[in-house]
């Protein structure tokens, strides 16, 4: 197994299987989609308690954020009907590594902006709460990618058949 936030080639580095987070470029590769992924802006409860909860993402300019560098830094994006906008962020924290800036946010060090997936299980038991729901830009697709069909070996196969189970009633 190899993890990486690249788009790797599949051929190219002998790997079976890939996921894939966001839209897919055409390609011979088949394509499985298993779900789809949100960004979110959370918060604790504590915190948003102490500071209020945001109405409009240009709140979020004057308020401390956890940012995360692969994710726009300085910047967040949201939407308000077909029109997409940027906030400029700031904030007394800025990770390179997505566990610790979850874990500062967890922690109560401000707004955090995630994959979904990144904050389900701290928002499933309450210690985040998602905030500026309406405002989210379209959820990107889940997708499981591999050589044509045809070519698969049965191992493979069942590899797919698992993640595609495991998976998709997480994303769905």
């Amino acid at each position: 197994m190899e993890f990486t936030d690249r788009v790797v080639n599949l051929l190219e580095e002998d790997l079976d299987v890939g996921v894939r987070i966001g839209p897919l470029a055409d390609s011979t590769l088949v394509a499985q989609s298993v779900g789809r992924i949100r960004r979110v802006v959370v918060a604790t409860p504590a915190y948003l308690r102490k500071h209020g909860v945001p109405r409009h993402p240009d709140q979020l300019a004057s308020a401390n954020c956890v940012r995360f560098t692969g994710n726009h830094a300085h910047w967040w994006s949201f939407r308000d009907g077909e029109r997409e906008f940027h906030v400029p962020v700031s904030g007394n924290l800025e990770f390179n590594q997505t566990a610790p800036a979850v874990a500062a946010c967890a922690a109560g060090a401000g707004f955090g902006h995630f994959l979904s997936y990144q904050v389900a299980q701290l928002v499933e038991e309450r210690k985040l709460r998602i905030v500026l729901e309406d405002f989210e830009l379209p959820a990107w697709p889940l997708s499981l990618i591999y050589p044509h069909a045809r070519l698969l070996p049965a191992r493979t196969r069942a590899f797919i058949d698992w993640m595609r189970d495991e998976l998709s009633p997480r994303f769905s």
